[in-house]
C-alpha cells in the first residue's frame, strides 16, 4: 500500500507540473551611470567634422579608382559607403574597398551583407582616423532574403577626449516601406542599447549615422528614425541624390544623435553643380554624395 501511495503522489505531481508554464527567461539590460557626460563645449573644445554619405555603385558606373579620387575630393573625416563589391565577378574580382582606402588614405571597415558572384557585397565606411573597434549588426531581412547590415565604428580623434561612433547603413530598396521600418527600429535598438553591443554605454555616446536609406523625408519610415536622430539637411533645400544624372529623390542622409547638439555649418549635394571640386559626379556613380560640415556644441 505504501508503494501505491508514493506512486500516486508522483503521478499527481507530474500532472500538476504539466499544466504549469515554464518561467520565461529573458535578459534584463542593466542601466549604467558611466558614458559620455552631458556638457557644453566652448571655443577650441568644439569638434569640427566633415561627414559624407555616398552610394558608389562602382561596379556598374565607373571604377573604384575613380570613386577613390571622388571621395578624396570631399576632404571628409568620415564617409558612409553603399554598394561595395569585394572580389565579385562583376567588379573584375577587385577589392573595391581596399582600392578606395589606398586612394583616399583612409581607414576602411566593411559590412558584409551577402555572398555575391564569388565575392562579397555590402556597405562600408571610411575614417580619416584609426578605427579602435567595429561591429556589424544584421538587420531584418525582406521577403527576397537579401541581408542588410549596420556598421558601427569607434574612432578616437586626436585632441578630443571622447571617442565618436560613426554608423553606416544601406536599407532595403523595395517600394513597400514595411521592411525599412523594421530595419530602422533595429538601428534604434542598437542606438539606445536595447540590444547588446560591443560599445559600453552606447546610449549616451557621441554618434553619427549616415547612408542610403532608400527613403525620403516626411514618411513614417523617417519619422521612426527621428525619434532618436536629427537630420543635418535643411528640409527646404534641394536634397535630391538619385539618379545622379537627373536627381529625382532625396534618399541619402546624414544624422546626428539627439543626445548631442551639433551646428550644421554647410551641406553640399552636387546635384546642380555636378562638377563640384573638379569631379564629374554623374559619371562616377548613380548617386551624388551628401557632404556635411558639422560642429559639436554639446556632447
Amino acid at each position: 500500500m505504501k508503494k501505491l501511495v508514493i506512486l500516486g503522489a508522483i503521478l499527481c505531481s507530474l500532472v500538476l507540473n504539466a499544466g504549469e508554464k515554464k518561467p520565461t527567461t529573458f535578459e534584463v539590460l542593466v542601466p549604467t551611470k558611466e558614458g559620455t557626460v552631458d556638457r557644453e563645449l566652448k571655443g577650441k573644445e568644439q569638434l569640427e567634422l566633415t561627414v559624407a554619405s555616398y552610394n558608389i555603385a562602382a561596379s556598374r558606373v565607373s571604377s573604384p579608382e575613380e570613386t577613390g579620387k571622388a571621395i578624396k575630393a570631399m576632404k571628409a573625416d568620415f564617409v558612409a559607403l553603399a554598394e561595395v563589391d569585394i572580389n565579385t565577378e562583376r567588379s573584375g574580382h577587385k577589392d573595391q574597398l581596399a582600392i578606395i582606402a589606398k586612394e583616399t588614405k583612409m581607414y576602411p571597415v566593411f559590412g558584409k551583407a551577402i555572398d555575391f558572384e564569388g565575392g562579397e557585397f555590402g556597405p562600408a565606411l571610411l575614417s580619416k582616423y584609426p578605427v579602435k573597434k567595429s561591429q556589424n549588426f544584421l538587420l531584418p531581412v525582406p521577403g527576397d532574403g537579401r541581408q542588410h547590415v549596420l556598421i558601427v565604428a569607434e574612432v578616437e580623434i586626436p585632441n578630443f577626449p571622447e571617442p565618436v561612433l560613426f554608423m553606416a547603413v544601406h536599407l532595403d530598396y523595395k517600394e513597400d516601406p514595411a521592411v525599412r521600418i523594421k530595419q530602422i527600429r533595429e538601428i534604434n535598438n542598437v542606438t539606445i542599447a536595447s540590444i547588446k553591443t560591443d560599445f559600453p554605454s552606447i546610449e549616451s555616446r557621441i554618434k553619427i549615422l549616415a547612408g542610403d536609406f532608400n527613403e525620403v523625408d516626411g514618411t513614417p519610415v523617417m519619422d521612426e528614425l527621428y525619434r532618436y536622430w536629427n537630420s543635418v539637411l535643411d528640409k527646404e533645400a534641394d536634397n535630391r541624390t538619385w539618379a545622379a544624372i537627373n536627381p529625382a529623390i532625396a534618399i541619402d542622409h546624414i544624422l546626428t544623435y539627439k543626445g548631442q547638439k551639433w551646428a550644421v555649418e554647410e551641406v553640399i549635394i552636387p546635384n546642380k553643380n555636378k562638377n563640384w571640386n573638379g569631379i564629374n559626379w554623374a559619371a562616377v556613380s548613380d548617386h551624388v554624395p551628401v557632404v556635411a560640415k558639422i560642429r559639436l556644441l554639446e556632447q
